[in-house]
């Protein structure tokens, strides 16, 4: 969900607790997308641990001329080491970065509000993933197409231990 979408669906879900009506909300989620600004992307470069792949990223840099040029936009922040520019945040687009986790999160907030407030219904016609399952899970009451799974992510998910016999059977970690 972009910011669009998340306004759009905070907006209705506010209106639906207004008017006392069910709030009902049609589910086929992606979850938050996660990006990386096209004008950076393209030129950042990595310095691995210890030079080697398998010891993972040690830190992003720039070229001394591809960072002047970014830094002129604003669109990095970071730190001078001799001609390399060491990279500690990227601006970039709205509904690009991590500002998408932040509209999840005003998501899952009105979710709540709704549930405690009115009576929440919510149908899965398609995979749901991540921000969208847990907008199911917190609504708790869903009608799911049995061909659509909903997967929760995130930390609580990570250390639950799901068996499940199909993949269509994936579902919440509560």
């Amino acid at each position: 969900m972009g910011k669009l979408e998340s306004d759009l669906f905070i907006s209705a879900s506010k209106l639906s607790r207004k008017l006392g009506v069910p709030r009902v909300y049609v589910a086929a989620t992606a979850g938050v997308k996660l990006g990386l600004a096209e004008e950076v992307k393209s030129k950042f470069l990595i310095k691995w641990q210890n030079d080697d792949i398998q010891h993972g990223v040690e830190y992003f840099f720039l070229k001394k001329e591809d960072a002047m040029e970014l830094l002129s936009k604003k669109s990095i922040i970071g730190t001078w080491e001799g001609d390399t520019f060491i990279i500690d945040t990227i601006n970039g687009i709205e509904d690009v970065g991590v500002q998408t986790l932040k509209l999840g999160a005003e998501i899952v907030v009105e979710t709540v509000h709704s549930y405690n407030e009115t009576v929440t219904i919510s149908y899965v016609s398609g995979g749901c993933v991540g921000v969208g399952a847990y907008n199911i899970f917190l609504g708790h009451r869903a009608f799911i197409h049995s061909a659509h799974p909903v997967l929760l992510t995130g930390i609580t998910a990570q250390y639950c231990v799901l068996y499940c016999s199909s993949r269509l059977k994936t579902g919440y970690a509560a």
